[in-house]
């Protein structure tokens, strides 16, 4: 498994080696269960839904919903066990909307 490559559609159907760029592949996936979250008309989601979505099979989205869960990026109903953006995606909006849209200029970096 070491040696298996993953297609990103996000990023143009790029190949990524999984041996030597796992950490990226897992921020691609992170990322891309979010947008999903942020894009969808329905506020809250199943494993089985945000499977279906990304592609992802249903033990690997239930690591990284709970790690997002975890770290405030999701939330969790247990009366209907689903999931729904956390307030820590926030975070990540004023972080944007502090340097501008486009992030901080060249020289202030």
């Amino acid at each position: 498994m070491s040696g298996m490559n993953i297609r990103s559609a996000k990023h143009g159907g790029e190949v990524v080696k999984r041996d030597k760029y796992q950490i990226q592949v897992t921020l691609v996936r992170a990322l891309n269960i979010l947008e999903f979250f942020a894009s969808s008309e329905n506020r809250w989601q199943s494993v089985k839904s945000v499977s279906e979505a990304t592609g992802l099979p249903q033990p690997t989205v239930t690591r990284y919903l709970k790690s997002l869960q975890a770290d405030g990026y999701l939330t969790f109903s247990v009366d209907t066990h689903k999931y729904s953006l956390g307030c820590g995606v926030l975070t990540l909006g004023y972080g944007c909307h502090r340097y501008g849209l486009h992030g901080p200029k060249a020289d202030e970096a």
